[in-house]
């Protein structure tokens, strides 16, 4: 007698569901900031749940996006990835790769340096920055998109803080109650003025005003009242001292420097 034996085949899969997207983090600025230089934006992206998760591992799992808004005109530039924020980028508001350098299956550091970076900033000194970085994982068939992180109001300013002095006003006084002027920082804001006061001498001598007497012969800083914050015209002073008016001498020829430094 034949008997028949049958046997069935099992097919298995095993099958990771991953509904959250990278994280960014450890970027190399901060809301706020006031620099003169920033030559690359650098951070970190983890792909969270390792190792049930889908992983990062090249530079298009990155994203960044840099704007600032003008005052001028109320459009919104956006950075062309090529050294420039010009008009015609204002409807461009397009996202570039940074360079993804992976620790791991799950997670890395970046850099963003194009253009050059550095090169552009003196373009849109003094400038409200908004810096957006996502990233998005390798998940099929649709990755998954973490959550924007958003730093503003970052400043780069290169351009050197003006400063004038309105008192005294005229060459030939009588006396100097006081020393004030404005100073501007602009979008930065100013961090501080500082005074210095140089008798003139035969040359090649110069004497500085040490906070007693016209004896140094190195420029010597004294701070001010005000002269710090934001804004075109800032107003700081200083009254003179009874050590300096003891000082001035009759027919002697001084020369006030004042010296603003913002942030």
């Amino acid at each position: 007698m034949q008997q028949n034996i049958s046997t069935t085949n099992i097919s298995s899969m095993t099958v990771t569901f991953d509904h959250t997207g990278p994280v960014i983090t450890d970027l190399n600025f901060y809301d706020g900031q006031k620099t003169n230089a920033l030559s690359s934006i650098t951070g970190r992206i983890t792909d969270p749940n390792h190792p049930y998760n889908a992983k990062i591992s090249t530079d298009a799992n990155i994203f960044i996006q840099i704007s600032y808004v003008d005052s001028a005109d109320g459009n919104t530039y956006y950075y062309d990835n090529g050294a420039r924020f010009s008009s015609y980028t204002v409807t461009g508001n397009d996202w570039f790769h940074p360079i993804f350098t992976a620790e791991g299956v799950s997670s890395g550091t970046w850099i963003y340096d194009e253009g050059p970076l550095a090169d552009s900033w003196e373009k849109v000194s003094d400038k409200s920055l908004t810096i957006k970085v996502k990233g998005r994982d390798n998940a099929l068939p649709d990755p998954n998109y973490g959550g924007i992180t958003s730093v503003t109001g970052v400043i780069i300013d290169t351009t050197p803080p003006v400063c004038f002095i309105s008192t005294p006003g005229a060459a030939l006084t009588r006396d100097m109650v006081s020393v004030a002027g404005t100073a501007s920082g602009d979008a930065s804001g100013l961090e501080k003025v500082e005074l210095a006061i140089k008798q003139a001498m035969t040359p090649p001598d110069t004497n500085y005003f040490n906070g007693t007497d016209f004896a140094a012969s190195a420029t010597q800083y004294f701070l001010v009242s005000g002269g710090q914050g934001p804004g075109v015209s800032v107003a700081w002073s200083s009254a003179a001292s009874a050590g300096l008016l003891s000082k001035l001498m009759d027919g002697s020829t001084y020369t006030i420097y004042a010296y603003a430094t913002d942030y």
